[in-house]
């Protein structure tokens, strides 16, 4: 599941899924969620937050999400997006110069996803602005790196 889908890319469990609703970045395709689960308040949160971007919800069995996810930590729940919004390198250079105080993490040669989703982690609990990565040898935002 993680990786390009046949029209998306697949991010699944509860708070990477509750993350692309709050980010409000990419677009979403659909939901899906378990139909044996119970129904709890972070659930219902999840469906209205799909509702509020336009996406259906569709209920499918436990095996075939555990299959689409590859088996992995799906806690009920996957979401298929768009892929990651990227901006060019000129806007970031043109924040920077409105907002003199900006912070702008650079990266390079990063390739491990884990690793990029730590530093993202991190460079937004310091108030980061801005984070520059190449298009060239290093890992994009990917699902791994959203989870």
């Amino acid at each position: 599941m993680e990786g390009k889908a046949e029209k998306g890319e697949w991010i699944y469990g509860r708070r990477p899924v509750a993350e692309v609703f709050a980010a409000a970045r990419r677009h979403v395709h659909e939901l899906l969620v378990v139909e044996e689960g119970r129904e709890t308040p972070e659930l219902a949160q999840l469906r209205a937050a799909a509702a509020r971007a336009g996406a259906p919800v569709r209920k499918v069995s436990r095996r075939d999400l555990e299959d689409l996810t590859q088996n992995g930590h799906h806690q009920g729940v996957a979401v298929r997006t768009g892929g990651f919004p990227y901006v060019c390198v000129e806007e970031v250079a043109g924040m920077v110069e409105k907002r003199k105080d900006a912070l702008v993490l650079i990266l390079d040669h990063l390739e491990d996803p884990q690793n990029l989703g730590s530093l993202l982690r991190t460079a937004d609990a310091a108030g980061v602005h801005a984070v520059v990565i190449p298009e060239d040898r290093a890992v994009g935002v990917t699902p791994a790196v959203v989870r």
